[in-house]
């Protein structure tokens, strides 16, 4: 059991890694050149103002419950959650185009 720790923690790290790759690419695919900057910002300041939201969520359910379950919880269906919205919002969307 032990053995395989590194090696489930290494797979998690990498499906993160990927999540947030091709959130960075979706962004560059849907908007044009011009606003990639901007639409890459916003989406950061979103998740940090989201962490700082789930930061306090977090402490206040292991003071009442005493117990990570909840939390696990939570971080482990955030994935999903983040997926099923990109592709929600992505549907029907083609790339903007700009005069030149």
């Amino acid at each position: 059991m032990l053995r395989e720790l590194p090696l489930e923690i290494s797979l998690a790290a990498g499906a993160d890694q990927q999540r947030s790759a091709n959130l960075f690419t979706a962004s560059s695919d849907m908007f044009p050149r011009s606003a990639i900057a901007s639409v890459v910002g916003l989406g950061s300041m979103a998740g940090s103002a989201g962490n700082v939201l789930l930061a306090f969520i977090a402490g206040h359910t292991l003071q009442l419950t005493h117990c990570y379950t909840r939390d696990f919880g939570i971080a482990a269906s955030s994935r999903l959650l983040t997926l099923g919205l990109l592709v929600l919002l992505a549907l029907g969307l083609t790339q903007l185009e700009t005069a030149a």
